[in-house]
C-alpha cells in the first residue's frame, strides 16, 4: 500500500503537486485548517508560543479515497491531537511512548488494539500482521466499513489509522507470519522488550542506589566482566560487536559487586545502542586492572560518538542528545551516581562519529568483617 502523500505548502515541488491535485476533478478537496489553527492557538496561549498570521499548514493526499485534506504540519498536528492526553499522562511520558515499537499479530481482535493505540498515539512505529482478507462475517467482532470487504485486513487497518493520523509510521505483513519474516518480527519485538526491561531496571537501580547500603565484598574482576558480557548474549545485536578485553588483577579488590554490575550493564547497553551501523566493525573494548590503588576500568567503542558541547551534560538526569531517539536519559545519571556511591570517579572523552571512551577509577573499600 502507498502511504498518505504529505505535501508541504511552502516547498516548491510540493506546491506544484498540490495545485495539480486541486485541479483534478476526481479528487475531493477538504480544507478545514482554520478550525485546527484556532485550537492550536488556544493551546499555545498557555506557553506564549506565537503562530504565523498566514499559517501554511500542509496537505495530505489519500490515494485510496482520492481525497486531499489540509491540516496542521506534523509537529503541531501531534501537539493538538495528543493535548488531551495530558489529563492522563505527562508530556514527557507522551514523548517516551511516542518512541515505542509495537507489533500486533492478528487483525480481528488486534484491530481494536491498534486503533486505540493510534488514537492515543502511544507508539512510534507499528508493525501489523495478518494473512486474511476482510469478510462480511468478520464484522460481528471488528469495526470496519463495508467498502473494505475483500481487502487485506492489514490494508483496511492501515488505511483507517492513516486517515486518523497521516503521520503515523505503519508497516504491514500482508502474508501474516511466515518462515521468511518470523525472525525479523521476533527481533523487532525483542528489541522493544529489551529496551523496556532496561528502562525498568534503571528506574529500580535509581531508587536502590539511594537507599541500599553499600555491600562490600572481594571481587574477581575477570568474573565480573565475563558475567556482564554473558548477560547481553541474548540481545539480538550483541553478536554484531567485536569484543576486545584486557584484564589484569595484581591485588585484591573490594567493592560492591551489584553496583559495579549496574555501571557495566549501562555502559555495554550504550555501546550496543549507539553503535555505528555504517562501520565495518563495531568495537567494544574493555580494559580493567586491579592493583594496590584500586580498580582502573576503561570501556570504549567506535560508535556514533557524542557532540563536544553535550559531553558535560551526559550525566544529567533525563538528558539525551537532541538528535537521538534512543535511550531514556537516566542510564548515565545512574552510572555517575553509582560511581560516587563507591567513592569512584570517571572521565568521558568522545568525538562525534568516531569514538566514546569512559575511564573509571574505583578505590578498594574496607571489607566487612
Amino acid at each position: 500500500m502507498i502511504p498518505p502523500e504529505i505535501l508541504e505548502s511552502d516547498v516548491p515541488i510540493d506546491m506544484s503537486r498540490i495545485s495539480q491535485l486541486i485541479d483534478d476533478e476526481s479528487v475531493e478537496v477538504i480544507d478545514r485548517l482554520t478550525h485546527q489553527v484556532e485550537e492550536l492557538r488556544k493551546i499555545n496561549a498557555v506557553t506564549g508560543e506565537e503562530i504565523p498570521e498566514n499559517y501554511p499548514g500542509c496537505w495530505v493526499f489519500f490515494d485510496w479515497s482520492k481525497t486531499l485534506v489540509r491540516t496542521l504540519n506534523r509537529a503541531d498536528f501531534n501537539k493538538v491531537r495528543t493535548n488531551r492526553n495530558q489529563n492522563k499522562i505527562t508530556l514527557s511520558e507522551q514523548e517516551k511512548l511516542g518512541e515505542k515499537r509495537i507489533g500486533i499479530i492478528g487483525m480481528s481482535v488486534g484491530r481494536s488494539i491498534a486503533t486505540t493505540m493510534a488514537m492515543e498515539r502511544v507508539f512510534g512505529h507499528l508493525k501489523i500482521a495478518d494473512m486474511d482478507t476482510l469478510d462480511l462475517s468478520n464484522l460481528n467482532r471488528l469495526k470496519a466499513p463495508i467498502r473494505d470487504l475483500g481487502l487485506k485486513k492489514t490494508l483496511s487497518v492501515q488505511q483507517e489509522l492513516h486517515e486518523l493520523d497521516p503521520f503515523l509510521s505503519i508497516e504491514t505483513l500482508d502474508e501474516g507470519i511466515t518462515p521468511e519474516n518470523i525472525d525479523d518480527l521476533i527481533n523487532y519485538i525483542e528489541n522493544t522488550a529489551l529496551a523496556m526491561r532496561n528502562h525498568l531496571k534503571n528506574i529500580i537501580a535509581f531508587n536502590k542506589n539511594k537507599v541500599e547500603p553499600v555491600d562490600i565484598r572481594e571481587i574477581d574482576v575477570q568474573e565480573l566482566i565475563d558475567f556482564n558480557l554473558k548477560e547481553f548474549e541474548p540481545h539480538p545485536d550483541f553478536s554484531e560487536l567485536s569484543v576486545n578485553m584486557r584484564i589484569q588483577q595484581n591485588a585484591p579488590f573490594v567493592s560492591d559487586r551489584h553496583r559495579l554490575n549496574r555501571i557495566l550493564s549501562n555502559l555495554i547497553s550504550n555501546v550496543i545502542k549507539y553503535r555505528d551501523v555504517e562501520k565495518d566493525t563495531n568495537e567494544l573494548n574493555i580494559v580493567a586492572m586491579a592493583d594496590d590503588n584500586g580498580l582502573h576500568l576503561i570501556v570504549s567503542d567506535n560508535g556514533v560518538g557524542i557532540k563536544e558541547e553535550n559531553i558535560d551534560k551526559i550525566s544529567q538526569i533525563f538528558f539525551r542528545e537532541p538528535s537521538s531517539e534512543l535511550g531514556s536519559g537516566i542510564g548515565m545519571y545512574i552510572v555517575d551516581q553509582t560511581a560516587k556511591k563507591l567513592k569512584g570517579n570517571f572521565e568521558l572523552k568522545s568525538r562525534k562519529g568516531e569514538f566514546t571512551k569512559y575511564t573509571f577509577h574505583f578505590p578498594s573499600l574496607e571489607e566487612k568483617k
